[in-house]
């Protein structure tokens, strides 16, 4: 195959003497045990170094990264993943084709390629993000100490044109991909042709929606926590991370479901009024998208909220609802008899379940009673853009090792 080189763009100068002959060389490269010290303690460093920085400071999506690569993080996925006694090594070269509408994603991505000890190609959007460059520069300079000379060889972060032929170079000498993004670049990434063990982890558009019982909630002492939670929720990606939940299921009397509406709303539009704004064209194209739903969908209520919140009322779930989707605060609302409705609409589309007022052992029940083929995250309300090593259904880190058996 011709050198693919020619019209790179590195993210991070230390990567300036990245050639073909190095990528070569890393199809016979060795792995590393996974949590081996040297990767928790850059990882770690990085970490700290983040925490530290007053540019990264400003980013709070940095800041979350940065926290979650805590030392007693790190130390805890270790433990948790050790209490198998199988040998494990990582497998090899991981591709990680990055999203462009979560910039800090490509770093958890690589996170977990480093952790299971593998050698690792991450592609960023070629979109500008100021996270992209401050954790690629804060690599840098940790690269520059001269402290991790292991890792010379095991994490190369960069950009291209989509035009070019890098993917397919990329893809050729994988041993596993990590792809995010939407269902037809999904598509488009699987023409790359791989080597015959390489498999494909993807992630791709999903759906998520966010459940609350009225009853519990108009006894929350402290409301303006929960406002805030969903829109660290929902406006935090603007609506647009698969993570973002768009419809809202409202459980309890008929009163209180009432009550609770009129408060749980009016104290997200405090916090949406001072935090958010919205581009005209978005304004436009949203009114555009609400006119079009009206004509073509049987609906109830809309209650629109200068625009930064639209609700929209629904008298029943209906299969393919999850393709009514828009953003930067667009909801879909219904009203539930009980938690087993969900199942009627939930299918490989639907990801995650923010939840307030439920305990887990209900959440459980609905799971094991419905079996749904969808929803692959159930967590509270504040929490949907937490990162997991269990992601959309997958075990990152025992995908990204293999295990080394030892017969009796």
């Amino acid at each position: 195959m011709q050198k693919p080189f020619k019209n790179l763009v590195l993210k991070s100068p230390s990567y300036s003497n990245l050639l073909v002959e190095d990528i070569e060389d890393l199809k016979d490269g060795f792995t590393s045990i996974p949590f081996s010290d040297e990767l928790v303690k850059f990882i770690t460093e990085l970490s700290s170094y983040l925490m530290a920085s007053d540019i990264a400071k400003k980013h709070p999506d940095i800041i979350a990264f940065a926290f979650w690569c805590r030392k007693s993080n790190i130390n805890s996925f270790k433990k948790s993943f050790e209490k198998n006694d199988t040998l494990r090594l990582g497998r090899g070269i991981v591709f990680h084709i990055a999203p462009s509408n979560v910039p800090v994603i490509f770093a958890y991505s690589l996170v977990a390629g480093l952790l299971s000890g593998n050698i690792n190609l991450v592609r960023v959007s070629s979109k500008p993000f100021p996270q992209v460059d401050i954790i690629c520069d804060s690599i840098n300079k940790l690269l520059k100490t001269h402290k991790f000379p292991f890792l010379e060889s095991k994490l190369f972060i960069f950009t291209y044109d989509k035009r070019s032929n890098l993917t397919d170079y990329f893809s050729s000498i994988a041993d596993v991909r990590i792809l995010w993004g939407g269902d037809k670049t999904i598509s488009e990434l699987k023409k790359s042709e791989t080597p015959i063990k390489c498999y494909d982890i993807s992630f791709v558009d999903k759906y998520s929606m966010c459940i609350i019982n009225a009853d519990v909630y108009l006894c929350e002492e402290n409301k303006t926590r929960i406002a805030r939670n969903f829109y660290n929720d929902t406006y935090f990606y603007d609506q647009n991370a698969c993570t973002s939940p768009h419809l809202v299921i409202w459980m309890g009397t008929n009163d209180n479901i009432a009550k609770a509406k009129k408060d749980f709303w009016n104290n997200l539009y405090v916090h949406v009024k001072q935090e958010y704004s919205i581009m005209a064209i978005t304004a436009v194209d949203k009114y555009v998208s609400l006119c079009e739903l009206a004509l073509t969908h049987d609906i109830g209520a809309v209650i629109n909220h200068d625009n930064l919140i639209v609700r929209i009322s629904i008298n029943h779930l209906f299969p393919g609802i999850e393709k009514l989707k828009f953003h930067s605060g667009y909801f879909f609302e219904y009203e539930a008899k009980s938690i087993n409705e969900l199942a009627t609409i939930i299918n490989r589309k639907f990801q995650t379940i923010a939840y307030y007022g439920f305990s887990k052992n209900e959440l459980k029940a609905f799971i094991i009673e419905n079996k749904p083929n969808g929803i692959d995250r159930i967590v509270p309300l504040g929490q949907t853009a937490d990162f997991s090593l269990y992601w959309d259904g997958f075990d990152l880190l025992n995908s990204l090792t293999r295990t080394i058996h030892f017969g009796k």
